[in-house]
């Protein structure tokens, strides 16, 4: 495994450290780290296998219309 930092957009909160086999995984473990187990990650800049900006997203009840909805800030996988 490897070391990935995570770093929110807002530069007043620490980055945190995971260790995950790739970037996404690492993305998907501090988002359940930063905002539950019931979120998912997608990236929103950068080249897959690559670093860059993922935002989390949290189900939306189907008695209010289904899908997605996003969840805290975009933060950096390095």
């Amino acid at each position: 495994m490897t070391s990935y930092t995570i770093t929110p957009q807002r530069t007043a909160v620490d980055p945190i450290t995971v260790q995950a086999e790739s970037y996404q995984q690492a993305a998907l473990r501090a988002a359940h780290r930063l905002y539950g187990n019931d979120v998912n990650v997608i990236r929103t800049t950068g080249e897959y296998g690559k670093s860059g900006y993922f935002r989390a997203y949290k189900p939306v009840p189907q008695r209010h219309g289904g899908g997605q909805t996003s969840t805290g800030e975009a933060f950096h996988v390095s």
